[in-house]
C-alpha cells in the first residue's frame, strides 16, 4: 500500500489502523541442494564447495578399511582441500606425515599397503603421475557397505596374501587386532556380570567366523537377509549360553 504525505498522520478513514496493522514478508528459504539418484542419504563431500570429512566415509567405508588405510586416507584428506577441489597431487613423505616434532610418523611400507587397499577398493584413484613419480590422488565418494562384492579386507588378503609376505604378515595382524577389540568387549562384559564367565578368545575367534562367514554366504546369495539372520543367530547363541 502507497501512503500519501496526509495519510501517514490521519487518524480518520483508518489511516492509524492501517499503520497499526503488521505487514506481513514472507522470507524464502535458500534453496537446498537435491539428492542426486543413486547417492546415499550420507553422500556430501562438498559442502558449501568444499571438501568435507564425509558421513559416506564414517558410516560405509571407514568400518571396512585396515589401520594403515585408515591413516593415508585422514592424510590425504588433509591434503586434498580448496573450492571444490577433490584431487591433488601428494608426495610419500607428506602422506607419512610426522612434520611437527614429536608427531607419529607412517612407515613407508604402511603408506604402500593404505594406498594399494584404498585403490584397489575405490575409495581412492590415481588420477595422474606428476614429477618424480609423484601421484595426483581422488577421494571418491563411494559407500563399501555391499554385500555383493563380501568383505573388502577379507577379498584383498586372499587376493594378495600368496603374493607379497610383508601385506601376508600385516594382514594377519589386522585379523588378530580385529579378535582383539571382539576379546576387549568380552572381557568388560564379563566383568560388568553382562556375560558369564568364558574363555573369551575362543569366543572372539567364534564371533569372527560367523560374522566373516555370514559376509560371505550373503556374497554367495546377494540377499542381505541372509546377513541379518545369521548375526541374529549369532546373537541368540551368545544371550542363551553366555548370558548372566
Amino acid at each position: 500500500m502507497r501512503l500519501e504525505p496526509d495519510d501517514e498522520f490521519n487518524t480518520k478513514g483508518g489511516g492509524c489502523e492501517d499503520m497499526n496493522t503488521a505487514q506481513v514478508i514472507p522470507f524464502q528459504k535458500p534453496p537446498q541442494p537435491k539428492q542426486e539418484a543413486g547417492k546415499s542419504m550420507y553422500s556430501d563431500k562438498f559442502v558449501q564447495g568444499y571438501v568435507m570429512s564425509s558421513r559416506l566415509y564414517r558410516k560405509e567405508v571407514w568400518p571396512f578399511l585396515s589401520d594403515a588405510a585408515r591413516n593415508v586416507y585422514a592424510e590425504l584428506e588433509n591434503r586434498i582441500n580448496g573450492h571444490n577441489k577433490e584431487s591433488d597431487f601428494v608426495s610419500y613423505s607428506q602422506l607419512q606425515g610426522g612434520e611437527l616434532e614429536g608427531s607419529r610418523q607412517l612407515g613407508r611400507k604402511t603408506v604402500s599397503f593404505g594406498i594399494k587397499e584404498l585403490v584397489e577398493l575405490g575409495v581412492v584413484s590415481i588420477v595422474e603421475s606428476g614429477k618424480q613419480g609423484v601421484k595426483k590422488y581422488r577421494l571418491n565418494d563411494i559407500s563399501l557397505k555391499d554385500f555383493k562384492k563380501g568383505c573388502p579386507l577379507a577379498n584383498i588378503v586372499q587376493e594378495m596374501s600368496n603374493l607379497d609376505v610383508d601385506f601376508d604378515t600385516m594382514s594377519k595382524g589386522f585379523y588378530e587386532d580385529f579378535r582383539g577389540i571382539i576379546k576387549e568387549i568380552l572381557d568388560k562384559a564379563i566383568l560388568l556380570k553382562e556375560l558369564k564367565d568364558c574363555d573369551t578368545q575362543k569366543l572372539a575367534l567364534y564371533i569372527t567366523v560367523v560374522v566373516e562367514g555370514a559376509i560371505l554366504a550373503t556374497k554367495a546369495t546377494g540377499n542381505e537377509k541372509d546377513y541379518l539372520d545369521s548375526i541374529e543367530c549369532l546373537q541368540e547363541y551368545i544371550r542363551s549360553s553366555y548370558g548372566a
